[in-house]
């Protein structure tokens, strides 16, 4: 099952958010993913991060359960269902509830893009010549 993040986020506050579900998370250069259960069945959430710190709002999520209990690099997997749609909503209320890492942000006075407080003064000296 497909869905989106619902606010900006930090990386790392994904990752907390998710491990506090119960999910192993395993962070990679593109993305955050993480599995909780054990047996024949177990949750599978990746989400995209586009290789940065900061996961963008609207980033894509992939929720599906993986049926093998040997999980090899193919395996099968159920992509929807009524128990995916579950977890799903649990999983992005849980990241709409979650902080943002103790992230300062910040809004350009330019163009009015927000970022962290450590990249606003980069982006407004490298964008706008300040």
């Amino acid at each position: 099952m497909k869905g989106q993040v619902p606010k900006r986020v930090t990386a790392s506050a994904l990752a907390s958010v998710l491990q506090s579900l119960g999910y192993s998370v395993r962070r990679g250069a593109f993305e955050v993913s993480g599995r909780r259960g054990a047996g024949r069945r177990r949750f599978h959430v990746t989400v995209d991060t586009y290789g940065q710190s900061d996961v963008p709002r609207d980033a894509a999520v992939d929720l599906h359960i993986d049926l093998d209990a040997d999980i090899k690099k193919y395996h099968r997997s159920v992509p929807e269902g009524a128990e995916i749609a579950e977890e799903m909503e649990r999983v992005l209320a849980a990241v709409g509830r979650g902080g943002d890492g103790g992230m300062v942000w910040g809004a350009c006075p330019e163009c009015g893009k927000s970022f962290t407080a450590e990249a606003l003064a980069s982006h407004v000296k490298v964008v706008h010549g300040r």
